[in-house]
C-alpha cells in the first residue's frame, strides 16, 4: 500500500512538472492541447493547471475555433516572479535580476575581489538588499538564483570552486550565503553550477534544441566547455566533465596543459593551439554546434578560416556576448523554479523523481 500511495505522489508531482515546464517554453496554450501534446488525460491538466490561476497561470481569451465551444487559452505569467543568475571570476563579478522567462530588470557587473567567498558572499547579500531598498525587488518574489563559477563543482562532495581560479577551500552548498541571505529571501533557491555548463545549458535553450548535442567553449581566466548531449548536461562523476584547461595534448613535445600553453603563446600560435584540441573535441563526442564566448574575438575568424570541419558541424559565437554565461544561469533558476513548485520534496543536491527515472531535457 505504501507503494502504491508513494507511487501515485510521484506521479502527480511528475505530471505538474511537465505541464508546467510545457506552458514555460510555450507561453500560452489551451488545456485541450496540453493534454494532447503530453498524452495526459484532461482532468489530469484540469487539477494540476487549477490551483496556479490567477497567480503564475491566467486565462486571457479563448481559441480560435470553426466550431463548438472555443477553448480557454492559458498563459505563463513570466512577470508573476523573479530570478536571478549570477556569473563569478576571479575578479569581477556580473549579476542580473530577471522575471521567469530571462527578461533582464537589473543587469550590473561589479569589480570585486572573489578570491574571499566570505566577502563575496556578503557583497552580493548587499546588492539584493540594496535592489530590494530601492524597490527594484521585492525579497519575497525572488524564486531562484543559480551562480555560475569558474571552477569546478562537484555534488558528490558538495564542493565548490576550489581549484583555479578561485580556490574556495571548505566551501560547500549550504554555507556559502549566511542566515542575513536566508533570512532576507526566504523563498530563493540557490544553486551553484559551472561557468561553461551554464554557458552550454543558456545557448542550448536559447536555439530550443531538443536532442541534439552542444559543446559550449568559455574563454575566461581559465578555458572550460559545457557538454549537452541529447538534450542533457553531462557533468561526469566528479563534476569535471569538459575541463579541457586541464587536458595535456603534446605541444612541440611539452608535457603542458592546454590552459597553460594557450596562455603563454604567441597570438598567431592561439588559433593552431585552439584548433588541435577542438578537433579531437568534434571527433569525441559529434556535436551538431560548436559555441565560443568569452575572449574569443581574436580568435574567431582564424578558427572558422582554418579548421576542417566535419558536415553537420557549425560553429557560432554567442550573441549573448558579455552575459553568454549569465543568461546560462538565469536558464537554469527558471528551470529550477519549475521544479520547486512541482515537487514538494525537492533538493537539487539529492536529486529529484525524474532525475531518478532518467532526467528532463532542457
Amino acid at each position: 500500500m505504501t507503494f502504491n500511495k508513494t507511487t501515485a505522489s510521484v506521479l502527480r508531482e511528475q505530471n505538474s512538472f511537465r505541464i508546467l515546464d510545457f506552458l514555460y517554453r510555450k507561453g500560452v496554450m489551451t488545456r485541450t492541447a496540453l493534454s494532447k501534446e503530453l498524452n495526459l488525460s484532461l482532468p489530469t491538466v484540469l487539477r494540476v493547471t487549477q490551483p496556479y490561476m490567477n497567480d503564475l497561470l491566467s486565462i486571457r481569451g479563448k481559441d480560435k475555433s470553426v466550431g463548438g465551444r472555443r477553448a480557454e487559452r492559458i498563459f505563463f505569467n513570466y512577470s508573476s516572479r523573479k530570478i536571478a543568475g549570477i556569473q563569478i571570476e576571479r575578479d569581477f563579478f556580473i549579476i542580473v535580476i530577471s522575471t521567469l522567462n530571462r527578461t533582464p530588470l537589473i543587469v550590473e557587473k561589479v569589480l570585486f575581489n572573489c578570491k574571499s567567498p566570505s566577502d563575496l558572499s556578503k557583497k552580493i547579500t548587499d546588492k539584493l538588499l540594496d535592489y530590494a531598498k530601492s524597490n527594484q525587488l521585492s525579497p519575497i518574489d525572488l524564486e531562484a538564483l543559480t551562480i555560475a563559477v569558474a571552477g569546478v563543482i562537484n555534488e558528490e562532495a558538495h564542493s565548490i570552486a576550489d581549484d583555479f581560479p578561485l580556490e574556495w577551500k571548505n566551501i560547500f552548498y549550504d554555507n556559502f550565503f549566511g542566515p542575513d541571505f536566508r533570512d532576507s529571501f526566504p523563498n530563493c533557491k540557490v544553486v551553484f553550477e559551472n561557468d561553461a555548463n551554464a554557458l552550454a545549458v543558456g545557448e542550448y535553450t536559447d536555439r530550443k534544441m531538443t536532442n541534439e548535442s552542444l559543446i559550449a567553449l568559455y574563454f575566461g581566466r581559465g578555458i572550460g566547455a559545457g557538454v549537452m548531449i541529447n538534450g542533457k548536461l553531462y557533468k561526469g562523476d566528479h563534476g569535471q566533465a569538459g575541463e579541457i584547461g586541464r587536458w595535456v595534448p603534446i605541444f612541440n613535445g611539452k608535457d603542458e596543459t592546454f590552459e597553460s600553453y594557450f596562455e603563454h603563446s604567441e597570438p598567431s600560435k592561439k588559433i593552431q593551439v585552439v584548433l588541435s584540441v577542438l578537433s579531437d573535441i568534434i571527433m569525441l563526442f559529434d556535436p551538431s554546434k560548436i559555441i565560443f564566448a568569452g575572449n574569443v574575438e581574436d580568435l574567431y575568424d582564424g578558427i572558422i578560416q582554418n579548421l576542417r570541419m566535419i558536415p553537420n558541424v557549425s560553429l557560432e559565437k554567442s550573441i549573448k556576448k558579455d552575459l553568454a554565461v549569465v543568461n546560462g544561469a538565469l536558464a537554469i533558476s527558471a528551470k529550477e523554479f519549475i521544479k520547486k513548485v512541482s515537487y514538494k520534496n525537492y533538493d537539487r543536491k539529492y536529486g529529484f523523481y525524474t532525475e531518478v527515472q532518467g532526467g528532463e531535457k532542457w
